[in-house]
């Protein structure tokens, strides 16, 4: 175990720049990614707030026992007709416009750029945490960014680790 930790040592020393770099980087793409979900999750919000669309009948052979009543909260926009949905999908694009999210069409989720980004930061983060893995531990970390929910659990506890000393 000494040996291990003497081996993080080094290795957290040597690949210190980038390390740091990288997570500087991911924390980036994270509030970015945060900061516009958020935006298009109040929008929606406003969007049902101010308008009427229903509960579709289609869902209520689901449990689901709230047809005729409105739609409030954007979790559960999948639940209105087709119809509604499309109307819907137009006033939270042009309210989503108005709040500063850039987004070319009514179409597109709001974080369609911004997810892309936060993964290949968690990528490039956590192929520089591998650098600095003890070597016995490698083999057993190897496909750890395909693997949910490894690849989370790496993630924080590489973003914890303290490369300083």
């Amino acid at each position: 175990m000494k040996q291990e930790v003497e081996e993080l040592k080094s290795k957290a020393k040597e690949h210190k720049a980038e390390f740091e770099e990288s997570r500087m980087t991911y924390f980036k793409a994270r509030a970015l990614h945060e900061t516009i979900t958020e935006v298009d999750t109040e929008s929606k919000n406003f969007v049902l707030a101010h308008n009427e669309f229903k509960y579709s009948a289609k869902w209520k052979d689901r449990r689901i026992k709230k047809e005729g009543l409105f739609i409030r909260d954007c979790k559960e926009d999948y639940l209105m007709s087709n119809e509604d949905f499309k109307k819907y999908m137009g006033l939270c694009h042009k309210e989503r416009t108005k709040r500063g999210l850039n987004v070319p069409s009514e179409e597109l989720c709001s974080d369609y750029e911004s997810w892309k980004i936060l993964k290949e930061a968690e990528d490039v983060f956590i192929d520089v945490a591998l650098k600095i893995v003890p070597s016995r531990w490698q083999k057993d970390l190897q496909g750890i960014k395909t693997m949910y929910p490894g690849r989370e659990k790496f993630l924080e506890l590489s973003l914890r680790l303290d490369v300083e000393g």
